[in-house]
C-alpha cells in the first residue's frame, strides 16, 4: 500500500487524479482501523457486530420484493443485492460501503458520524398516543488534524473472487434522487474476511480542512446532499414505512432499525401503523375463516428462499383436501412492498380445496391500524392441480389480479415446506381445529 501524504487541495487533486480511473474505489475515514500489526483493515459490519440469521433472511427478502417492485420487475432481485441495498441504507451485511466519485469519500473523511436515540410520539388514528424512539445520525467536521481517504483496487478484489455492486448502475431505470446516485455508491463483497491487502493501493492523508474543502468543490458539502429525504428517495421511504414494534420498555421503534439522517426527523404521522408483537388469527378467527384448520408455523416459513427439497405434496394436497380450507400462519406480519401506504400485511397462506383435485392458494392478510387488527381477509389467489406429482397452475377467470408471477411462486415456495412438517409429526393438535409447531423443532 502507497503512502501519500498531502497539505493542500491542489496536491490532493494531483493524487487523486493518478487513481481516478473505473479500476479504482474510494472509501473516506476519520480514523484507520489498524490490525494487530499496524496495517489498516476493511471488514463488513457483520464481522464487527455479528449476524442474527433469522433476522438476516426477513430484510433480505424484504429488501428482494422492494427490488422488483421499484424497478416494475425490470430488475432480477438477488441475495448480493439485497444485502448490498441494506448496507448501504444503514443495516448489517458481508459488505463494505466504497464509491466511484472520490469527493463522496473526501467528504466522508473530513465528517465525523454521531448517533443519538431521539424520543417521539406516534399518534395513532383513533387518539391517544404511544411512546417511540428513532435512531438520528449527524455528521460533523471533524476537529482531528487529519483525515484519510483510501484507494481500492477493483481488479485486485476481482482476483480475489470479491465482487462489486454498483448500485447505481443497477438502479439506473430510477429516475428518483437517491441516496446510490447522491453518493455514487459500489458495495464491495460479500466477504469472507478483511479485504485483501493488495487490494488497498494507497491511503492518502492530509488535514481534514483540505479534504471538506476538496468535496465541497467538487459537489458534495451538507449532509443533506448526501443523504436524500424519504420525500425524494423511494427506497428509503419504503423501508422507513415499515411497521414500528414494541421495543424495551414498552418503547416503539422501527422493525428495520436504520439511521436516519434528516435533523430534526419528521415526527410519524397518524397514518403510520405501529405494530405488536404477538398476533395470532387462530385465536380469534373470522367467520369465513371459522372453520379452516389452522396451522402455527415458524416465522422464519415467512422468508423461504428455495422449495424444500421433500416438499410431500401429495400429502400436502390431501391434507388440504380432508380439511376444506387450511390456514398456514407464522408467527410475524409480511409487509408488503406494494401496498406500503396501506396499514395491510400478509400474515401467511389459506389454501382451499375447490374440486376435481384443484388447491387454491392465496395469501392471509390482516389490516393493522394502531396497536390493533381492525380487519382479516383471505386474498383470491392462484389455483394449482399436481401434474407429475409438482403444482401445475390451472389459470381461471377468479385469479387474483395482482399480476405479480413472484409473489405467488413465493406463496407456492412456502407451502412445500408444510408437507414435511406434517410426514415429520413436526405439528401438534394445540386445539380442536389448530396444530402447532412443536417447540422441540423451533418457536410457536
Amino acid at each position: 500500500m502507497e503512502h501519500v501524504q498531502v497539505t493542500s487541495v491542489e496536491q490532493l487533486h494531483r493524487e487523486i487524479v493518478r487513481f481516478g480511473h473505473k479500476s479504482h474505489l474510494f472509501r473516506g475515514q476519520p480514523n484507520a482501523y489498524l490490525d494487530a500489526h499496524g496495517t489498516p483493515t476493511f471488514q463488513a459490519t457483520f464481522h464487527r457486530h455479528g449476524c442474527v440469521p433469522l433476522t438476516t433472511r426477513k430484510w433480505t427478502h424484504y429488501a428482494g420484493a422492494l427490488i422488483e417492485h421499484v424497478s416494475g420487475g425490470t430488475i432480477a432481485p438477488s441475495l448480493d443485492l439485497s444485502s448490498a441495498l441494506l448496507q448501504h441504507y444503514g443495516w448489517r451485511s458481508f459488505f463494505l460501503d466504497a464509491t466511484t466519485e472520490p469527493a463522496v469519500a473526501a467528504w466522508f473523511a473530513s465528517h465525523s458520524y454521531a448517533e443519538a436515540r431521539v424520543a417521539t410520539s406516534l399518534d395513532q388514528r383513533h387518539g391517544g398516543q404511544i411512546a417511540a424512539a428513532q435512531r438520528v445520525v449527524t455528521y460533523a467536521r471533524t476537529l482531528e488534524a487529519k483525515a484519510l481517504l483510501y484507494v481500492f483496487s477493483a481488479d485486485a478484489l476481482a482476483s480475489h473472487g470479491i465482487g462489486q455492486v454498483d448500485l447505481l448502475e443497477r438502479f439506473s431505470s430510477l429516475e428518483a434522487r437517491t441516496r446510490m446516485s447522491a453518493q455514487r455508491a459500489v458495495l464491495i463483497g460479500p466477504l469472507s474476511g478483511p479485504l485483501p491487502p493488495d487490494a488497498v493501493v494507497a491511503q492518502i492523508e492530509g488535514p481534514s480542512s483540505v479534504l471538506s474543502e476538496y468535496a465541497a468543490l467538487q459537489g458534495p458539502a451538507r449532509q443533506g446532499e448526501l443523504f436524500p429525504s424519504r420525500t425524494e428517495d423511494p427506497l428509503l421511504c419504503a423501508f422507513l414505512g415499515l411497521p414500528w414494534v414494541k421495543g424495551p420498555g414498552g418503547v416503539y421503534e422501527r422493525s428495520l432499525s436504520l439511521p436516519e439522517y434528516e435533523c430534526p426527523p419528521p415526527c410519524p404521522s397518524p397514518g403510520e401503523a405501529y405494530v405488536a408483537r404477538d398476533i395470532w388469527v387462530a385465536r380469534d378467527p373470522p367467520p369465513p375463516l371459522a372453520n379452516a384448520v389452522f396451522l402455527r408455523v415458524p416465522e422464519l416459513l415467512l422468508y423461504a428462499n428455495g422449495c424444500a427439497e421433500e416438499p410431500y405434496w401429495e400429502r400436502l394436497f390431501d391434507f388440504v383436501a380432508d380439511c376444506g380450507v387450511v390456514v398456514v400462519e407464522p408467527a410475524a406480519l409480511w409487509m408488503d412492498p406494494r401496498i406500503a401506504d396501506r396499514p395491510c400485511y400478509g400474515k401467511g397462506l389459506v389454501a382451499r380445496a375447490i374440486g376435481e383435485g384443484l388447491v387454491e392458494v392465496g395469501e392471509l392478510v390482516v389490516e393493522h391500524t394502531g396497536t390493533e387488527v381492525t380487519g382479516v381477509a383471505a386474498n383470491a389467489g392462484y389455483a394449482y392441480r399436481l401434474d407429475e406429482g409438482q403444482p401445475s397452475r390451472v389459470p381461471s377467470r377468479s385469479d387474483c389480479d395482482c399480476r405479480s408471477d413472484s409473489r405467488h411462486r413465493h406463496q407456492v415456495t412456502m407451502l412445500s415446506h408444510v408437507g414435511g412438517m406434517l410426514v415429520r409429526s413436526e405439528l401438534s393438535r394445540t386445539g380442536p381445529l389448530e396444530l402447532s409447531f412443536r417447540l422441540d423443532h423451533g418457536d410457536t
